[in-house]
């Protein structure tokens, strides 16, 4: 008997259409039939198998090397499929229909259960006009490669060493990132070139306890162990340093002498070093007006200094006498007052007192100086006439630093009656008091006090000098 294989009819006209209209033949399965016992003939086959007892997707379709008429159509029967005889293979198309038939000579497939068994590897060849009409479609999922195909494969691919021999482009490129203890961008990659993923994120708490690897610039991975820091170093590498390292990498700790002048911006302080540096720079603040003082959060004391303000110079209008001078206003340097954080404190500035001007009219009180009730600086009291002179301020607040009551104003100066003057205005140690008036032509009236907290100067035969007023510093 011999053995071939022919197109059914339906097969033959769907070849003839491809030819015509270039509509490709898509071929799908195979199956193979026992024949009912008997050898079979393709003439047989064409209208149907007989016996049909498997039909499956077809792994490979290529062209004969050796004629290019050829299609050689390939099944793969795994081992666990059998108990049967081969006598009639069939091809069958997209649509289902049995397109191409063959006999063989009887073969029997065994099933493992028989104790033996084998992987059967059925080809069919078909002549056709043109093998370019014919296609195969399969699902890679199901489809069966014997070990000579995959082996031929693989050493189209790998060297003798295994190797790749070069990248292969993917059908579908696929996204690829890293997810977990780290975290990576997902980039698309098909085969053509090395993929090089960004590190976004690093979840600490997936590594081992006390260490944890970090990436060192192409040399590998290392570890940094608890009390370690990472630093960038030349090379676009991390290097690991411990505390004391990276203190002396940033020249060491600053002293309390370079934290007050801000001479270093890169060393380190530590906290009792700032906290000293706080409470020692100083800040001024310097009141000529009534206001008021925010305490700053972080002050619980200050440092006052300051004066009330001076009395006026008396007033005489008669002839060959005069009056005397102001009394100056209390006065204090650098006195500690314990304020509230975060408070506010009005502050008061005494203003100087006025002269006096009519016959016999006594010079006008200076002003009160004060920091809320925390501390006051009473002003000087004004010149009398011919008697005792204006009194001073008195001090109220902490006894610390220096602090004074106000300085009384002189009485008249009766030396004689060409060169008799006014009293002179009591001083502070920021102001000087105004010189008394003399007798002689234009210099009767009482001179004004300068500076702060003086008191005026008391006149002549005519009237007094004003006395200045205080101010306030507060440091803190």
């Amino acid at each position: 008997m011999s053995y071939y294989g022919l197109l059914t009819p339906i097969g033959a006209a769907k070849e003839a259409n491809a030819k015509a209209l270039g509509i490709p033949i898509l071929l799908t399965h195979m199956a193979v039939c026992h024949g009912n016992g008997a050898d079979l003939t393709p003439p047989q086959l064409v209208n149907g198998l007989i016996g049909e007892w498997r039909r499956a997707p077809l792994n490979q379709l290529s062209i004969d090397p050796q004629n290019p008429a050829y299609l050689v159509a390939e099944q793969i029967i795994p081992e666990t499929v059998g108990g049967q005889y081969i006598r009639g293979l069939g091809l069958y198309d997209s649509d289902g229909d049995l397109f191409y038939v063959a006999n063989c000579p009887p073969t029997y497939k065994p099933q493992l259960s028989e104790g033996s068994a084998r992987t059967q590897v059925i080809r069919m060849v078909m002549a056709v006009g043109s093998p370019a009409n014919f296609e195969l479609r399969i699902d890679p999922s199901v489809v069966l490669a014997p070990r000579s195909y995959v082996d031929a494969g693989l050493a189209r691919k790998l060297d003798k060493d295994g190797t790749a021999v070069a990248a292969v482009k993917m059908e579908t490129a696929r996204r690829i990132g890293i997810s977990g203890g780290v975290t990576a961008s997902a980039k698309m990659f098909d085969g053509r070139a090395d993929l090089d993923l960004k590190v976004t994120d690093i979840d600490v708490s997936k590594a081992t306890a006390g260490v944890l690897p970090f990436a060192r610039g192409g040399t590998g991975l290392a570890e940094i162990a608890a009390g370690e820091v990472l630093m960038g170093a030349p090379g676009n590498e991390l290097v690991r340093r411990t505390m004391p390292q990276l203190l002396n990498d940033l020249g060491g700790m600053a002293t309390e002498v370079e934290a007050r002048a801000l001479s270093s911006t890169t060393r380190l302080m530590s906290p009792a070093t700032t906290l000293e540096a706080i409470r020692t720079a100083s800040s001024v603040v310097v009141f000529t007006a009534d206001g008021e003082f925010p305490v700053p959060d972080h002050v619980n004391e200050v440092f006052i200094t300051g004066t009330g303000a001076g009395g006026g110079g008396g007033a005489y209008n008669g002839s060959n006498g005069g009056a005397s001078g102001g009394g100056s206003g209390a006065c204090c340097w650098r006195v500690r007052v314990a304020v509230t954080p975060g408070s506010v404190v009005p502050v008061h500035v005494g203003v100087g007192g006025a002269r006096g001007t009519n016959h016999n009219q006594s010079g006008f009180a200076g002003g009160t100086t004060s920091f809320g009730s925390l501390l006051s600086l009473g002003g000087g009291g004004g010149g009398i006439t011919v008697s005792d002179g204006g009194l001073g301020g008195n001090y109220a607040g902490p006894q610390s630093g220096i602090a004074q009551n106000g300085q009384r104003g002189e009485q008249y100066n009766p030396l004689s009656l060409s060169s008799a003057q006014g009293g002179q205005g009591g001083s502070t140690m920021f102001g000087d008091g105004g010189q008394g008036g003399g007798l002689g032509s234009g210099n009767g009236a009482g001179r004004a006090a300068h500076g702060y907290g003086a008191g005026g100067g008391g006149g002549a035969s005519a009237g007094g000098g004003p006395g200045v007023g205080g101010f306030l510093m507060v440091e803190y």
